[in-house]
């Protein structure tokens, strides 16, 4: 806030002076604020003159909905969800805008608590380690994670002639693991203003955060992303399988030894690395298993989402559930195909 201040004495020249205060985020209340005019010698001065200042609360940043930066990121389909696949980095752009900012004031953004997808425990023991996953914020569509421990800071534009409005710009990148199959939910982060000397809560020191905004998103199952390198001898200990389960269940590839980098170029980055199969009204885990040959612990690293339910050998699938399936071709159990009633 800057007010204007004007001395007089006697006949002499107006002088004026200007007297600005930034407040606090905690000192959103009223305040009166007095000043007088004094001589550098002797003892004169004016009489004090007062001034009232409402002190409005900062508002935290917000998000809003720009235009996307260019066709390589991601949109959401026509339900408003974003589908990704295993192996291939999903970039949600952010927008942020930040009234009564502060000249330099970037802004952080990190995940809401629960907002950040996360592998089950005791996964990453069983990826490899050319694996690509990882889901972070960055500054740019291409850009890598904040160093260990660092947040993520987004640097900030002025908008218009106003310097205290400014926008940022960010991006979500997350890609999915092998185990990520199947995963549905939210993605949710919080933009902040760090409070530095000047704190955001009234005798606290933290950030000022925004509501946390979420983004539907789905994992396709049974799909992986073509990676450089990759040839079904190094995609199949990812899904804890071989060659030529993965060279059978994609029947377009016509010789296991032709080259997936040149599919990808002709519209195939995108690979099945199993069976997808739609429960009907008396499949249990149990029976799905026994029918195709799989444990019920590689189901559930197929299909995130039967761990997460934490389902049961016994436990009925809903009708239509699909499921992705790498049959073991080579399994001595009988076969079966009984359901719950049998």
């Amino acid at each position: 806030a800057v007010a204007d201040l004007w001395v007089k004495k006697g006949s002499e020249r107006e002088v004026r002076r200007k007297f600005g205060w930034t407040p606090c985020t905690g000192q959103d209340e009223d305040w009166v604020l007095c000043v007088n005019g004094a001589q550098t010698t002797g003892f004169l001065s004016s009489p004090m003159q007062c001034m009232l200042m409402r002190v409005q609360a900062k508002p935290p940043p917000d998000f809003f909905t720009g235009a996307r930066l260019s066709s390589s990121i991601d949109a959401p389909d026509s339900n408003g969800t974003y589908v990704a696949h295993m192996g291939r980095r999903l970039t949600i752009q952010l927008d942020i805008r930040q009234r009564s900012a502060r000249v330099g004031e970037d802004v952080v953004v990190e995940f809401a608590e629960g907002g950040m997808p996360t592998d089950r425990e005791n996964i990453g023991d069983l990826i490899t380690r050319r694996t690509p996953t990882g889901v972070f914020v960055t500054g740019s569509p291409g850009g890598g994670p904040p160093a260990a421990g660092q947040a993520s800071v987004l640097s900030t534009t002025s908008t218009g002639d106003n310097p205290s409005l400014t926008d940022a710009q960010g991006f979500i990148i997350w890609t999915p693991s092998p185990y990520q199959g199947g995963w549905n939910g939210q993605i949710c982060v919080r933009a902040c203003v760090r409070g530095s000397s000047c704190p955001a809560v009234r005798g606290q020191t933290g950030n000022l955060c925004s509501a946390p905004r979420c983004f539907n998103v789905r994992v396709e199952r049974c799909r992986w992303k073509v990676q450089n390198e990759d040839s079904f001898t190094t995609i199949a200990p990812r899904f804890q399988t071989n060659w030529l389960q993965l060279w059978y269940a994609n029947p377009t590839i016509r010789h296991p030894d032709f080259s997936l980098q040149a599919a990808a170029g002709l519209g195939g980055e995108l690979i099945n690395v199993g069976r997808v199969y739609a429960a009907r009204w008396d499949d249990t885990v149990a029976t799905v298993s026994e029918r195709f040959g799989v444990s019920m612990q590689r189901l559930m690293d197929l299909n995130h989402d039967l761990a997460v339910r934490a389902m049961g050998m016994g436990d009925t699938m809903p009708v239509d559930q699909t499921v992705c399936i790498i049959p073991d071709s080579c399994s001595i159990d009988p076969p079966s195909n009984s359901g719950r009633n049998s």
